[in-house]
């Protein structure tokens, strides 16, 4: 991992984790990079 992206990685709560997992495998790691995105353009710290 780069340290850009170490220091932009946010912090999912349990919950949110969960939800993810009820997106389908083939599109989940686009999912968690939009929900990681809005979550930075919104300055929420962590998802969920």
């Amino acid at each position: 991992m780069s340290d850009s992206n170490f220091i932009d990685a946010l912090r999912w709560t349990s919950e949110a984790k969960e939800k993810l997992q009820n997106i389908p495998f083939f599109v989940r790691s686009q999912a968690k990079a939009r929900i990681e995105q809005l979550a930075r353009e919104s300055r929420f710290g962590r998802t969920g």
